[in-house]
């Protein structure tokens, strides 16, 4: 059995919850220091996607594995970061990935922290839900929550025993839990990252101006787009741009964000549009009580579940 490999940290990069812009605008700027991230990197993409996705019966750990050792140790990797550890693959969360996700990288890695950027759940929802409309989906929105409900897809918007998961796998105090909006307000991640003396340069705060694509106009235009062209989801492509998708990229990357800045204001339609029953909202109260309980971080202070 080879040693594990040192790290810094292992970031368990839930989606929408800033993971994007700490790989592109703070993770690949820190020095000299390496970190493995698969925004903009291809390293060893291949490795963790089978780390990621193929489960146990079917998994063959050791050339894996043997791949993955000799490729941290050749470039000298001090981090990892990756939405894929989160469990969420393009958005879609079952659950069943996360024990071996954690047991697989327990074997490989002996990390000082294990970060986890956590979100207040209604602002979480929305954004998932808003994600997926951008990806081509054509469901309002109390559809959309009916769909995930039937697909027990709404395990995502549970934080608590994904923290827990890991306290139990690699120790309560190794987990570091910041609230995103912490993040955006305090400085928290570059806090966490002077702990390992990285040489930090100061980042523009890309998220701190307001995301207009929750406007209840905004959706609805990008749900009657995605109903009469050829979109990412209809046509089976996971990550990236395609060249045949040409009348969606414009849409995605130009239209849809030239109406979005035509609005200045978000808050009041995007409430009168959003609503889902009181068995999700219980959901999220519940599992805010868990959170502040094993974090030692009262997050109903921070205005969770419905910030």
């Amino acid at each position: 059995m080879r040693e594990r490999i040192p790290l810094d940290f292992i970031h368990i990069g839930l989606h929408r919850t800033g993971s994007t812009f700490l790989q592109k605008k703070i993770f690949s700027d820190v020095g000299d220091v390496k970190i493995l991230q698969f925004n903009d990197q291809k390293t060893l993409r291949n490795e963790f996607d089978d780390l990621i996705l193929i489960p146990p019966p079917f998994f063959d750990e050791g050339p894996v594995f043997q791949r993955i050792h000799a490729g941290f140790v050749e470039n000298e990797y001090r981090g990892l970061s990756a939405e894929g550890l989160s469990g969420m693959n393009q958005g879609y969360f079952s659950g069943s990935q996360l024990a071996f996700i954690c047991e697989r990288l327990r074997t490989l890695f002996e990390p000082k922290k294990i970060l986890i950027v956590v979100r207040s759940h209604w602002s979480y929802l929305i954004s998932n839900y808003i994600a997926d409309i951008r990806h081509g989906s054509t469901l309002e929105f109390p559809s959309w929550i009916t769909r995930r409900e039937e697909n027990r897809e709404l395990g995502f918007c549970k934080f608590a025993p994904l923290v827990k998961l890991y306290m139990d796998a690699f120790g309560s105090s190794r987990v570091k839990v910041i609230p995103f909006e912490s993040m955006v307000t305090e400085d928290a991640i570059e806090l966490f990252l002077q702990d390992f003396d990285y040489s930090l340069k100061k980042s523009e705060r890309l998220w701190s101006t307001p995301e207009n694509r929750s406007h209840s106009n905004v959706v609805g235009l990008n749900i009657l787009l995605n109903k009469f062209m050829k979109t990412k989801l209809n046509s089976g492509s996971t990550v990236g741009l395609y060249d045949d998708l040409s009348v969606y990229n414009f849409s995605r990357n130009h239209l849809i964000p030239f109406v979005s800045r035509l609005l200045k204001s978000t808050s009041s339609k995007a409430n009168e549009k959003f609503n889902c029953d009181s068995v999700v909202l219980d959901m999220f109260v519940k599992d805010t009580q868990e959170l502040s309980d094993i974090t030692q971080i009262n997050f109903t202070e921070l205005g969770y579940p419905f910030k």
